[in-house]
């Protein structure tokens, strides 16, 4: 008999970590041991594990975030790619799961594990985010401010959450911020940079950031969330090139757990570009390919391995396929401004309760709310 309670145990356990993170959160109310052990923060890491190694999922959400056109109104928008495995028509096969206004305009400075750092402005504060389970926290300010650029990530070996500040007056010191303690410490920041730090992306433990070092060079910055050490990388030489009279525009952006490059000219928004498309091994850069030309004015990210995301000169969303050189629309009734920002994820159950409770600041109440809703 009791091995017969341990199999079951072990299948719907099995079963659990494959369902996705929606169903697994309606499976807390079957019984009070499934909300046991779906609460238990081990089941969420293993479940984010089967869900972006073992059984990856076939659909992929995207979170758009920017004003809505020329309204003031700040808007977020919830997609999932239901493409599979084919590309016919015009129109991306997805699903909008949400569109809602918060009462703060907000900047997502960052991303990890389905779980969003995201400053509100006018500057106001920065929370920590997990959409899927609609739990928030406000993070404490850092000493130094204001900052040069900030990163939130993942420390495997310490299984903790952690973010990082560089300010913008203080070129010795950083801070990190942990989630299980809720307070910051200074480090060592050995590393001198110059005025601007862009471009940031979170991938296997390490943050990177696009930044212009003291000889005004682009290079790439890092940060190893598990070592806490900086170092830096140089970008291809045709990254710090003009063509022409035009710059560069340089977009770091996460493919296929891999840091890409995407370097082509700054140039008027209907003009045809071609985009060198480089990925980073290790400290070198490899040039996969050279995509168009194409007449679409912004890259923003991937969703999925071959779908390369743009806002077009209409300043609608388009898709452009590595693979069938296609381009596909993604209407969903909301013109993108400059500010515009899209970031792939998938949904993780990961919990931000840990550590000392918060007090919260009564100027975040309405905005922690609609993120709690």
């Amino acid at each position: 008999m009791g091995r017969i309670c341990k199999l079951e145990e072990e299948l719907v356990l099995e079963i659990l970590l494959r369902l996705p993170a929606e169903s697994v959160i309606q499976s807390k109310l079957v019984c009070k041991r499934w909300y046991t052990l779906i609460k238990d923060s081990a089941f969420a890491t293993r479940h984010f594990h089967y869900s972006t190694t073992i059984v990856p999922s076939s659909t992929t959400t995207l979170l758009l975030t920017g004003p809505s056109g020329l309204a003031k109104d700040y808007v977020i928008c919830t997609l999932t790619n239901q493409d599979v495995g084919h590309h016919g028509g015009d129109v991306m096969n997805y699903v909008v799961e949400e569109e809602s206004k918060p009462p703060h305009y907000l900047f997502v400075t960052s991303h990890c594990n389905g779980i969003f750092m995201v400053s509100l402005v006018p500057f106001v504060g920065t929370i920590l985010w997990n959409p899927t389970i609609k739990e928030v926290k406000l993070l404490p300010s850092p000493r130094y401010y204001p900052v040069h650029g900030e990163g939130f990530g993942y420390d495997s070996k310490a299984n903790e959450y952690k973010v990082v500040s560089i300010p913008s007056y203080c070129s010795c010191k950083a801070e990190i911020y942990t989630m299980s303690s809720n307070c910051w410490r200074e480090i060592e920041m050995p590393i001198e940079i110059g005025h601007s730090i862009q471009e940031h992306v979170y991938c296997k433990g390490v943050c990177y950031w696009l930044t212009l070092n003291v000889q005004d060079k682009i290079t790439l910055l890092w940060f190893d969330m598990s070592d806490e050490k900086f170092g830096t990388i140089e970008l291809p030489l045709s990254a710090n090139e003009k063509e022409g009279i035009y710059e560069k525009n340089n977009r770091l952006v996460l493919r296929n757990d891999t840091i890409v490059l995407l370097s082509y000219p700054r140039v008027f928004p209907t003009a045809s570009i071609a985009i060198e498309m480089w990925v980073l091994n290790g400290c070198c850069w490899t040039k996969l390919e050279t995509i168009g030309p194409l007449s679409l004015s912004i890259a923003m990210a991937f969703w999925k391995r071959d779908e390369l995301l743009f806002k077009d000169g209409n300043r609608e969303l388009v898709s452009y396929n590595l693979r069938t050189k296609k381009i596909r629309n993604i209407s969903f009734g909301t013109k993108l401004t400059s500010f515009a920002g899209a970031y792939p994820y998938v949904k993780s159950l990961v919990s931000l309760k840990r550590g000392t409770k918060l007090d919260r600041l009564s100027t975040f109440e309405a905005c922690l709310k609609f993120f709690r809703r």
